[in-house]
């Protein structure tokens, strides 16, 4: 298949890298990467989101197709709108270490605005599974929440 056949968009503005990326298809964005790398860079017309984006943002079991995705995005892809909608998304997805790394190289990201409007620093200050709870638990209840806890990081 020719390159300019797989950068034609469907009627809802995705190519076929975004189309992977909204069902969470790796194997295939595998091939279709291999063929035509462009792809990871070419956003939807509505909200102009590359497709590592759509796989945080539409697709709610996502991860795994989105880990493989930012392996694969020149990370200069992620920046301004797509880099800040990454991060909330990422911190939305429990995906701390992506959202983590991301910062490091691009730190004002921590206070853009994604499309609606959100920072990643208000999404992570919004949400409760990042911080220990001051509640008294009975030993087990307090068991399971330090697993989880030292699992995040």
């Amino acid at each position: 298949m020719l390159e300019e056949n797989l950068k034609i968009k469907d009627t809802g503005d995705y190519t076929v890298l975004g189309c992977c990326a909204l069902v969470g298809n790796i194997q295939m964005a595998k091939c279709i990467i291999g063929k035509c790398r462009s792809l990871l860079s070419i956003g939807n017309r509505s909200e102009d989101l590359i497709p590592v984006v759509v796989a945080l943002t539409y697709n709610s079991n996502g991860i795994e197709i989105a880990r493989y995705l930012y392996s694969e995005t020149p990370i200069e892809h992620l920046t301004g709108i797509n880099g800040a909608m990454f991060i909330t998304r990422a911190i939305y997805s429990k995906a701390l270490d992506m959202a983590l790394d991301l910062l490091q190289h691009y730190p004002k990201l921590a206070i853009a605005r994604d499309c609606h409007g959100q920072s990643p620093e208000e999404v992570l200050a919004g949400i409760s599974f990042a911080y220990r709870s001051e509640s008294r638990f009975i030993f087990w209840q307090q068991w399971i929440y330090d697993s989880e806890y030292h699992s995040l990081f």
